[in-house]
């Protein structure tokens, strides 16, 4: 169960890398079509995320719009309160979601809005962390969410330990980070190994 297990953590990471990478290099091209991302005319459109993701989907390969919360069963992603309200079906089989947020900004500067992105696809288990990773679109690019290895098992914003450490070991923590085995997860131990 173990091999399985690590395994399993293993395909995560890689795909949670692929999708950040995927990401950063669309948010590049539309700048490049576009503009500077606070420099956008998005006065028509209901919120800057419905702006971006309309634009989002001439850069991206989508098998499937998800433009209300049933196109893609993308509702109820579990530890989240939200419900996404755009989206796509990608053809690698992931799901990325806009939430529009009451502090997301017009013409944004720093911080805009938070993309959720199922590596599973729509049809699979929605956890946050373990399924679904969120990341922050920002005029300097996507940046993954979660600020240190306290933030991740205190506060579950642990997409960017993913990214940065390679692995999923958080899951086997508890609360203060502490692995079954005694070794406690800080900005340097990395693994519960």
């Amino acid at each position: 169960p173990n091999l399985n297990s690590s395994t399993g953590d293993r395909e995560k990471v890689a795909k949670v890398k692929k999708i950040y990478q995927n990401l950063n290099d669309a948010q590049g091209r539309l700048e490049a079509i576009y503009g500077p991302i606070q420099t956008w005319n998005c006065s028509t459109y209901s919120s800057f995320s419905a702006c971006y993701y309309e634009r989002l989907s001439d850069v991206l390969k989508i098998s499937k719009s998800c433009k209300n919360k049933n196109a893609c069963k993308s509702s109820g992603i579990i530890g989240h309160t939200g419900e996404p309200d755009l989206g796509y079906l990608l053809s690698d089989g992931m799901q990325i979601n806009s939430l529009h947020e009451s502090t997301e900004k017009k013409n944004c500067t720093d911080y805009c809005f938070h993309i959720y992105v199922n590596i599973n696809g729509s049809n699979k288990t929605k956890v946050l962390n373990k399924d679904v990773f969120d990341f922050y679109v920002t005029d300097e690019g996507i940046i993954p969410n979660g600020d240190s290895a306290s933030g991740c098992y205190i506060w579950k914003r642990c997409t960017r330990w993913v990214i940065e450490n390679g692995n999923m070991d958080y899951l086997k923590a508890d609360s203060s980070g502490k692995c079954p085995n005694g070794v406690q997860l800080s900005e340097t131990q990395t693994t519960c190994k």
